[in-house]
């Protein structure tokens, strides 16, 4: 493969698992940084730290785009990615997802050792994640799990412990990921029944699933709240995670009368517009909190 085709291919992966919305998950991550108080940690190991965020979420977004590629094919939101246009191949997609592989390892052992043995054991974890839409409705809650391991990993890594709060932090984002993971899949809900895919849409309906997003959305809050009463935090947290409640009340009132017509434009702003937000502004909360 010629380094043009290597550039080409490396830039149509890139595209394909969006790579730009990495931004919206680092956040979370270093936030189990500032909660856990870790101190002596170098810009080094914040490197390491970013390199694996990075390299993590390319690995598991190109494994689910691999093992999805031929439904995605079938479905008018998604056959429009690069695997089904074939402007990239799927042997070109298993090697990005190996290098990505090897990046996250090699700064996982960076760390240290057990960080390292550790860090095989989350690749299995979030590459799993794309055959649960092929047995199980709480493929969303798996995906929470997924993401919700970031500031836990993070403060693991750094410090060889895991605190009550930072535990708190990664339950939160479960929840918030399932949350907005069971609205999204609100608009493949008649491909999925179809095709005999699982999903909390397809198994229980547009609107109980909006409910049990709500229901999430609230548990999110609720929990963070507590965070910032365990940690003593001044009124600036507390007015960050008041803005953040109102950014999901506004996702909710987007999506509370979807139509066939609308859904996708809807389901879309509530996701990239509003709801990719929410780590940002957690994020620069505890930094203002901390000044």
């Amino acid at each position: 493969m010629s380094t043009e085709n290597i550039s080409r291919s490396l830039v149509f992966f890139a595209k394909d698992i969006k790579i730009s919305h990495s931004i919206f998950a680092l956040p979370f991550a270093a936030a189990g940084v500032l909660l856990s108080n870790i101190k002596g940690y170098s810009f080094f190991e914040l490197f390491l730290l970013l390199l694996c965020m990075i390299s993590a979420r390319s690995f598991a977004m190109g494994i689910n785009r691999i093992v999805d590629r031929k439904i995605d094919k079938k479905n008018d939101r998604t056959k429009t990615r690069q695997i089904p246009m074939l402007k990239l191949q799927t042997w070109q997609a298993s090697f990005w997802v190996s290098l990505s592989a090897l990046i996250f390892c090699s700064a996982s052992f960076a760390f240290n050792f057990e960080t390292g043995v550790l860090s095989v054991l989350v690749l299995f974890i979030l590459g799993f994640y794309s055959w649960w839409k092929r047995f199980s409705w709480a493929c969303h809650f798996y995906l929470g799990f997924c993401l919700g391991l970031s500031p836990i990993a993070a403060e693991i890594a750094l410090s060889h412990e895991l605190s009550f709060v930072v535990f708190l932090l990664g339950l939160s984002i479960c929840l918030w990921t399932a949350g907005f993971d069971i609205i999204y899949a609100i608009q493949d809900l008649e491909f999925d029944r179809k095709h005999g895919l699982y999903s909390i849409p397809a198994r229980f309906g547009v609107q109980k699933s909006i409910l049990i997003s709500r229901i999430l959305f609230l548990a999110m809050i609720l929990f963070l709240l507590t965070i910032g009463i365990i940690k003593a935090n001044s009124f600036i947290y507390f007015f960050g995670v008041g803005i953040i409640s109102l950014i999901l009340v506004y996702q909710h009132i987007l999506v509370r009368k979807i139509s066939k017509d609308n859904c996708q434009k809807q389901i879309n702003k509530a996701f990239f517009d509003v709801n990719s937000w929410v780590s940002v502004i957690y994020f620069f909360t505890l930094i203002l909190d901390k000044i």
